[in-house]
């Protein structure tokens, strides 16, 4: 399964790109979404080997619940506020501000990190009293596009995904909507930095699919040792 993925999560190059090769990325990056939200979909096989159900999708994480709360949490922060930024007509604006969120989003773990040592610390932050709690310093999570309503509810995980990778199909279209943008290589560094971030998210989505696959595979083999040979 390993080359299967790696040719799902694959970004593009780091040497000079052209319009043409954008545009056949941006389409494989697509085609890549789409692929995911079938398997959160359930029901479907997963590359061409075992069929992944609903309820496998549901129980799947082999990890710390809180952890995978904590990043499904920030997986649908992202996919809100991705969706509050698509209305930017202009590429070249969208495509910064979706920079910029991006970049708010993986700092968001360190800002959290801050404010907390600087609670339990009983530091003062920068231009107000500890009981100030409208005085924030620049670095404490103010974020000019990441947007983190408070969510009074656990979350699921699959219909996260499902919202997250809509999102981003819609996206990831805008990117050559313009192709004189397309053509200022700017525009594709910036593409591109996004692309890498977003291409950890795939690739943590790819390996809990695959995990799910790995077990379900083990389960029927597990399954036919365990059949009398006559009823095989």
């Amino acid at each position: 399964m390993e080359l299967a993925l790696d040719q799902l999560i694959d970004g593009l190059p780091t040497t000079h790109v052209s319009f043409e090769t954008l545009r056949d990325f941006v389409k494989k990056r697509i085609g890549t979404f789409q692929y995911i939200i079938k398997m959160h979909e359930g029901n479907s096989h997963f590359l061409s080997t075992v069929i992944i159900s609903n309820d496998m999708l549901v129980t799947m994480h082999h990890e710390e619940k809180a952890k995978v709360k904590k990043r499904v949490t920030k997986w649908f922060h992202l996919g809100y506020s991705i969706g509050t930024i698509l209305g930017i007509p202009s590429s070249t604006d969208f495509v910064r501000a979706f920079s910029q969120l991006v970049s708010e989003y993986e700092n968001s773990d360190n800002d959290s990190r801050r404010n907390l040592k600087r609670i339990f610390s009983g530091k003062t932050p920068r231009g107000g009293s500890t009981g100030d709690q409208t005085s924030q310093p620049p670095d404490a999570g103010v974020y000019t596009y990441m947007d983190t309503p408070h969510l009074p509810f656990d979350i699921d995980h699959v219909p996260t995904v499902l919202g997250l990778f809509e999102v981003l199909t819609l996206a990831y279209s805008k990117f050559t909507e313009n192709s004189e943008a397309c053509r200022n290589q700017a525009f594709i560094d910036a593409v591109m930095k996004i692309d890498g971030k977003i291409k950890k998210i795939i690739g943590v989505v790819m390996k809990d699919l695959d995990f799910v696959a790995k077990n379900r595979v083990k389960e029927e083999l597990d399954m036919l040792l365990l059949t009398p040979p006559e009823l095989m």
